[in-house]
């Protein structure tokens, strides 16, 4: 996958009621709560470095959605993000989809083998002799 894809619940919000600050290795999201004041949803040091120019948001169904851009320029657009944060792992290995996040091939040979034993665990044993 090119991208990491953050969706947080904007309630009755909309695009102006949300600040959101993305450079190449943190992110801030705040939403308006009262008047003049600002609380903070999401704020950290991120995983892995983002393309700042290539990254994007907006308020869709209810939802404020965050595209960050992976920097694929040392390799790492085809790594596998188990969170958004740095120390952060909220990836449920057992339960993803590795082939929606990300080519096999575009692994490296730790994290695809990994990729392939989860996919495998979550595939319903043959029960036939």
């Amino acid at each position: 996958a090119r991208e990491v894809t953050i969706a947080i619940n904007a309630g009755s919000r909309r695009g102006r009621d949300f600040r959101v600050e993305i450079n190449r290795s943190r992110v801030s999201v705040a939403a308006r709560s009262c008047g003049d004041e600002w609380q903070h949803l999401l704020r950290g040091e991120l995983q892995r470095p983002v393309l700042t120019d290539e990254c994007e948001w907006s308020v869709e169904d209810g939802s404020l959605i965050i595209a960050l851009a992976k920097d694929g320029r040392l390799g790492a657009e085809a790594e596998w993000w188990t969170g958004v944060l740095a120390g952060e792992d909220t990836l449920e290995a057992r339960t993803a989809d590795a082939v929606a996040y990300a080519a096999l091939e575009g692994l490296p040979e730790e994290e695809r083998h990994l990729a392939t034993k989860a996919a495998a665990e979550r595939q319903p044993r043959d029960s036939t002799p």
